[in-house]
């Protein structure tokens, strides 16, 4: 018999299946944190009336029978019950149980659990023991017990057994030598019960509480919740066939928690056909996908390549540290995974690339997604032949997306733009425009990313004192042919592309120039307002006349200065569109007339 199967039967009602998966999951985490090379099964035949939970590993097997009450309390009677019909905690029919199977394991306990309470009438035969944090039930914050027996009960206890062998198990081959001293004392050292064990909410909090302390020594189960394992237990549990969990399998559900949880991300980025699938020939093993423009675009891609078979991907998330990444790598060998998607990095570390190796070469169905910066081929890696990789050179565009993707991804106020949360739509209110589509793109991965971009500074008002009894001006505008008059909240509309705004020294210039500049910005948010003090930037101004220069660019004005400098390729390229910017240079009357040609 294959040895990752077993034998498997057994039908129990929902609350008992709820309680039964509660405790199969209690035994998982607590082997992940404490044992090695364990096999958990359910249901398995070979463990007779213990059947619910068998843990089996080199220490020994833990056998568990899982019963599940509403409001009823374990009896003297319950426990010596030689009727068929009523023996959930018969001793008889777990004593005879126990010599069918007691040479199937190296038997370290057998175990009856239950939500129900011992009657106190019984407690006389039963000794109270602390839970220590070994047992596979222990509860880290809470103060749970369990009983074992005295052997006062043995007597009674093997009167019970000979009628319940007479009564119930005629068809069964069981020789009556059995009941004897010996092997009953042998039962009853093995035989814990745990009555009053916490069921459905109660449950559902301890395994909470225990998750929450294994996340501080494994990263691999951070952000898993109770609820999403139990449910991978739950669907183990309920599979037809018998197939041991193994820490292997375990790390496995955990891994796929987390990918599902990636891949939700992704999943809200619709793409549109065809622009949404990689070509991968099949002939190829390892595809080096290449992502120049940051991991997140290629993987919303090949996720759209590969979820109709998400069942078969492993992905490593990038986020995770290597640890994860290891294990993730580690449960890649089992046989239900084709792909594993991992980002290369040049800290990987060589235990990860060996483990993949492995698995590559043992399989030769399994396949690797790695996606790379750079186009450089990483096949001699993990030991295969330049004709089984394939370089992928995709780009993902803001066209590639769904309009209801583009909607949002524009209305997403990700943008800081001089102070304000703005949407990429509000800077660029005019679609369609070849400025649009570059910026649309330039912004891609900041948007799916969630990431802030900050474009300029806040705009400086005039202080609330001056404010105060500030009084707007009229300017008048003087050319040849004619006078024209605009206030301050007009003066933008102005067709000339230059305005010069002239007056005598202690006018009050300044002032009117910062009250405009806030104006401005508050009629049209979407323009770049930037006022300068001329003054600040006498340094730079020197410097270029020393070096006879004619003009200077307002670029190197701007980028003289850490407040002023534009660090990013998205300030350079709002920049640079037409219309965008209101630049307003303040006291040109109050440089060196050595300047004024330079700025004019």
């Amino acid at each position: 018999m294959d040895r990752a199967r077993y034998e498997k039967g057994g039908d129990a009602g929902s609350k008992g299946v709820g309680f039964q998966v509660g405790l199969l999951t209690m035994f998982l985490l607590n082997s992940l944190q404490s044992i090695r090379n364990w096999k958990l099964s359910t249901e398995n035949k070979r463990a007779g009336k213990f059947d619910d939970v068998v843990s089996e590993s080199p220490e020994g097997a833990v056998l568990l029978q899982a019963k599940h009450k509403k409001k009823k309390k374990i009896t003297m009677e319950d426990l010596l019950s030689t009727n068929s019909r009523n023996d959930d905690f018969s001793l008889p029919k777990y004593f005879l149980s126990y010599q069918e199977i007691r040479n199937e394991f190296k038997l370290k306990n057998v175990v009856i659990c239950t939500n129900a309470s011992v009657h106190e009438k019984a407690l006389k035969f039963l000794d109270r023991r602390q839970i220590c944090s070994e047992s596979m039930l222990y509860c880290a914050d809470d103060d749970y017990s369990f009983y074992t027996f005295k052997m006062d009960i043995l007597p009674r206890l093997k009167e019970s057994v000979e009628i319940y062998l007479e009564k119930n198990c005629q068809n069964r081959n069981i020789d009556q030598t059995v009941i004897n001293d010996e092997n009953l004392k042998d039962f009853l050292e093995r035989l814990q019960v745990y009555a009053g064990y916490p069921s459905e909410n109660t449950l559902e909090k301890i395994i909470e509480q225990l998750l929450s302390h294994m996340n501080r020594s494994n990263a691999l189960y951070e952000k898993i919740s109770s609820f999403e394992i139990r449910a991978k237990v739950m669907d183990w549990f309920q599979h037809k066939d018998g197939i041991y969990l193994t820490e292997a399998r375990a790390k496995a559900m955990f891994s796929e928690l987390r990918t599902a949880k990636y891949w939700q991300k992704l999943e809200q980025y619709k793409m549109v056909s065809p622009h949404n699938v990689l070509q991968l020939p099949d002939s190829k093993r390892i595809y080096y996908v290449v992502a120049e423009d940051g991991y997140l675009l290629q993987m919303i891609k090949i996720y759209h390549t590969l979820k109709r078979d998400k069942a078969k991907i492993l992905f490593a998330d990038p986020d995770d540290d290597v640890e994860v990444h290891k294990q993730v790598a580690e449960a890649f060998q089992l046989p239900q995974y084709t792909f594993l998607v991992i980002v290369w990095t040049e800290n990987m570390e060589e235990a990860i690339m060996t483990e993949i190796s492995a698995i590559l070469r043992a399989s030769r169905y399994k396949k690797i997604l790695l996606l790379t910066e750079t186009c450089d081929e990483l096949h001699g890696l993990f030991g295969l032949n330049k004709s089984d990789c394939e370089l992928i050179f995709e780009t993902v565009t803001f066209d590639d997306f769904s309009n209801e993707t583009r909607e949002r991804l524009l209305n997403k106020k990700n943008i800081v733009f001089q102070g304000r949360d703005i949407s990429l739509g509000e800077l660029f209110p005019v679609r369609g425009t070849e400025d649009f589509g570059k910026a649309a793109n330039l912004f891609l991965r900041r948007l799916i990313g969630n990431e802030k971009v900050t474009i300029g500074t806040p705009l400086i008002g005039l202080d609330e004192s001056v404010a105060r009894h500030y009084i707007n001006r009229t300017f008048k505008m003087e050319d040849e042919e004619a006078k024209f008059s605009y206030s301050e909240g007009n003066i933008f509309k102005v067709n000339e592309k230059v305005i010069l705004i002239a007056d005598t020294a202690g006018m009050g210039k300044s002032t009117v120039l910062t009250n405009i500049a806030a104006i401005i910005k508050e009629k049209r948010p979407h323009s770049w307002v930037i006022k300068i003090e001329l003054n600040d930037f006498s340094a730079i101004l020197k410097d270029f006349l020393k070096r006879n220069e004619k003009t200077i660019n307002i670029l190197d004005v701007l980028n003289s200065k850490d407040a002023t400098r534009l660090t990013s390729q998205q300030d350079n390229f709002v920049f640079a569109i037409r219309g965008k910017v209101v630049l307003m240079l303040d006291g040109v009357d109050e440089i060196s007339p050595d300047y004024t040609d330079l700025v004019i």
